[in-house]
């Protein structure tokens, strides 16, 4: 089976090549754009062969360590209990051969864990996948006080687990990136569909990203369209934010990529006098752009274009903030280095929506080595500390308000590769203080 994946891939290059052949000789505007998504071809193929050929977790799964890495290590390499938060974290991530979740206590030593297999999930169907299981991973992760842990397996479901392990149901949708749970328990995720009528002057396919709203049970509530609720707010000028995927160009492929999601709670809506408790935030990462939307008539009543570079996981914060893991990152090959810090060190943004003023929590620099292509979350704690997840390089590490890490978590693979660390969360011992015992679950994940 691996063989035929092989001579498949090489195939489609021998196709590519003779597609840039017939472009060079028509110089066809329908040629360019296929040799333009040829070569998007050979990237994936040059990136991930060894994980699409299901050789190797190499890509998705693991990255080298980058040359930006200040340390590198196994497990908890950086410890200042004086200063860091106590309590369990939580890490969602690629373990042994598969993707999965370990709770680690404050001194590094694991303390329980699930491991979540494709084949649980889809059953025989895993060895029809063209790609096999290394094409999945979890994107979005919630952990309940009673111990039940709710995740999206990227592409696959958004599953609900107790806490040891077993699922209690499972909604098959093409998920992706964050989840969000409510104060009233509804679980919002994103998802989505091909548009096949024109928009707005954009023809047809368009790939819209959609905001799924789920009941506590796991029943599709609602659907919310990304593009309509961008065109019948008026802000068709977002359309064309980015230059490759502007209004009237090809077919678009991909023009939003959000990736966060999160609504505004009762309690924390006294703080922001611009919205309402039940608007949600939505991070659109192709357009550097975050937006909050109407909870009531999904219209869009506030923005921030162009003060992040493809941003992750935008918070609302107790003090009238909205905090911002800003990647600020210059290349979509996330192993490529030759073009990193173009737009400088990633960052913990912090915006005020009334004045739109920007200033940054924690800014990465050599010494911290934050630096993040894709990916990645943050956690304010009460102590003011900052847990900041830096995902496709393994790496969780607490800092203070004043830079100092406290803390700092290694997810290694081997010397030379990191396994990925999609969410780390940090919470008090007694979080979880009801979650039944589960030793047989424990020693399975171990």
């Amino acid at each position: 089976m691996k063989i035929e994946k092989i001579l498949f891939s090489l195939g489609i290059l021998m196709i590519i090549y003779y597609i840039g052949m017939i472009t060079a000789y028509k110089e066809s505007p329908v040629y360019t754009t296929l040799v333009v998504n040829a070569a998007k071809v050979i990237v994936d193929f040059q990136e991930n062969w060894r994980i699409n050929t299901g050789l190797h977790p190499q890509g998705k799964h693991l990255q080298r360590y980058h040359k930006f890495e200040p340390n590198v290590g196994e497990g908890l390499i950086t410890f200042k209990p004086e200063k860091s938060f106590a309590g369990h974290t939580l890490i969602a991530g690629f373990y042994v051969d598969d993707v999965g979740a370990r709770i680690f206590d404050h001194e590094g030593n694991q303390w329980h864990g699930w491991d979540f297999k494709m084949r649980d999930f889809i059953g025989d169907k895993v060895d029809k996948l063209p790609f096999g299981k290394y094409q999945t991973f979890i994107h979005g992760i919630h952990l309940y006080e009673n111990g039940d842990l709710l995740i999206n397996l990227g592409g696959t479901a958004l599953i609900k687990t107790d806490f040891c392990g077993n699922v209690l149901w499972s909604l098959k949708r093409r998920v992706h990136h964050a989840l969000h749970v409510d104060e009233h328990g509804t679980i919002w995720t994103m998802s989505s569909k091909v548009q096949k009528k024109e928009i707005a002057l954009i023809k047809p396919p368009i790939k819209d990203r959609t905001i799924l709203k789920v009941s506590p049970e796991g029943k599709l509530l609602e659907e919310i369209s990304l593009l309509d609720t961008i065109v019948n707010s008026g802000y068709e000028g977002l359309l064309s934010a980015d230059k490759k995927n502007a209004v009237g160009s090809e077919p678009i492929e991909n023009p939003f990529h959000t990736n966060d999601i999160e609504v505004l709670s009762s309690d924390m809506a006294k703080a922001f006098p611009l919205f309402k408790a039940g608007d949600y935030m939505v991070s659109i990462r192709n357009l550097n752009t975050i937006i909050v939307v109407d909870g009531e008539t999904n219209k869009i009543k506030w923005t921030s274009t162009g003060v992040t570079i493809r941003q992750h996981d935008a918070d609302f914060q107790p003090d009238g903030t909205i905090t911002i893991y800003d990647n600020r990152s210059s290349a979509k090959n996330i192993t490529k280095t030759k073009k990193d810090l173009i737009f400088g060190w990633s960052r913990i943004a912090k915006i005020h929506p009334m004045s739109q003023k920007v200033e940054a929590s924690f800014q990465g620099t050599k010494e911290n080595g934050f630096y993040s292509k894709a990916r990645g979350k943050h956690q304010f704690l009460p102590n003011g500390n900052i847990l900041v997840t830096q995902a496709s390089y393994g790496r969780i590490f607490e800092t203070t308000p004043e830079g100092e890490i406290v803390w700092e978590f290694m997810n290694q693979w081997d010397n030379d590769f990191a396994s990925l660390s999609s969410e780390g969360f940090r919470f008090t011992d007694s979080y979880i203080a009801s979650a039944p015992s589960c030793k047989e679950a424990t020693a399975k994940a171990e």
